[in-house]
């Protein structure tokens, strides 16, 4: 949920994959960190998650969407551009 409200806020996905990579030291990879975040299983709300009073109402399928669609957009293929 995090990752989704920092990239709805207008946050760069990927700066976050490149500090993540910076971060680890270069052991995290970029794509298994793309593959890790894409994946919707990997956010499930905690049992108190509404006492945070979450500023979006999304399940895990609409943060993996949106994530894909971050990931699509800046990471796509830039060739002959």
């Amino acid at each position: 949920y995090d990752i989704y409200s920092i990239l709805r806020e207008g946050g760069s996905i990927k700066n976050m994959v490149y500090e993540a990579g910076k971060y680890s030291e270069y052991t995290l990879k970029s794509k298994n960190i793309l593959a890790f975040i894409t994946n919707g299983e990997n956010y499930r709300k905690e049992q108190a998650f509404e006492k945070l009073k979450p500023k979006f109402q999304v399940d895990e399928s609409d943060i993996e969407s949106f994530i894909k669609s971050c990931v699509k957009k800046e990471f796509q293929d830039k060739k002959g551009s």
